[in-house]
C-alpha cells in the first residue's frame, strides 16, 4: 500500500483548508477593490492550500507596513 491517509487526518486537513479559505476570502472582500479582488480571489480558489496562505501573509505584509509607517 503506498500512502493511507486516516480519516481523522484527511477530516484535519478539510477543515485547515475550509478556515484558511474562509479567511482568506474575507480579507479579499473587505480590503480589496474591483479587479484586486478578482485576481485574488481566483488565486484563493485555484490554488487549493497555497493560495490562501499567500494571500493572508500578503495581507499580514500589507498591514505591518501600514503601521510602520505611523512610527
Amino acid at each position: 500500500m503506498l500512502f493511507a491517509l486516516s480519516p481523522l487526518f484527511v477530516l484535519f486537513l478539510a477543515a485547515l483548508y475550509l478556515i484558511l479559505f474562509l479567511a482568506a476570502a474575507f480579507m479579499v472582500w473587505i480590503n480589496e477593490k474591483r479587479v484586486a479582488m478578482v485576481l485574488c480571489l481566483c488565486v484563493v480558489c485555484l490554488f487549493p492550500f497555497l493560495g490562501p496562505v499567500l494571500y493572508l501573509l500578503y495581507d499580514l505584509s500589507k498591514k505591518r507596513h501600514y503601521f510602520k509607517s505611523f512610527q
